[in-house]
């Protein structure tokens, strides 16, 4: 379970006629684990996806925000994705489905394409790339430095980051 949803929550929006019929177990604090043995992920946006993308475990990410916020987020955001993966590598590796294009359809086949194949290869390799730019030790601070770089300079991109240095 996310720890921001709280298992009564998902119990209640499941509801009970649900949870009898599904093999469903709610699992609270086993994240890496979970996280590591899933065939294929679906997160949102935020620092699993990293966590996810070191882990090498297939992801897409999804999120419907406020429209107001999603307004706001486009008006004044530079950067090309919300997905760390992506912004690290400075292309999409990540697919991501936002507003209108969160729905379960587009999701689920974003995720089919994720369980074998030359989809799931291809990102497995993209994620080899991410981890090899991060570096061994250390990785949470130039993850933070690449971070920061893209703030300070959306049009650039993070593989120009060099561990070790700042970009100015």
């Amino acid at each position: 379970m996310a720890a921001s949803i709280g298992r009564r929550e998902i119990e209640d929006r499941l509801g009970p006629e649900a949870r009898a019929h599904l093999d469903l177990q709610l699992v609270e604090g086993q994240t890496p684990d979970l996280l590591r043995a899933a065939d294929v992920a679906l997160a949102k946006p935020g620092t699993v996806t990293l966590e996810l993308a070191l882990l090498g475990t297939p992801t897409v990410v999804a999120v419907r925000a406020n429209p107001l916020t999603a307004f706001f987020l486009r008006q004044v955001s530079q950067v090309s994705s919300l997905t760390l993966p992506n912004l690290i590598a400075g292309h999409p590796i990540v697919p991501e489905f936002f507003q209108a294009d969160a729905v379960p359809e587009r999701i689920a086949k974003g995720l089919g394409a994720l369980l074998e194949g030359p989809a799931r290869l291809h990102q497995q390799e993209a994620f080899r790339s991410v981890a090899r730019a991060l570096g061994e030790a250390g990785a949470s601070r130039r993850a933070a430095a690449v971070a920061a770089q893209l703030i300070a300079d959306p049009a650039g991109s993070a593989t120009e980051f060099t561990p070790g240095t700042a970009r100015s």
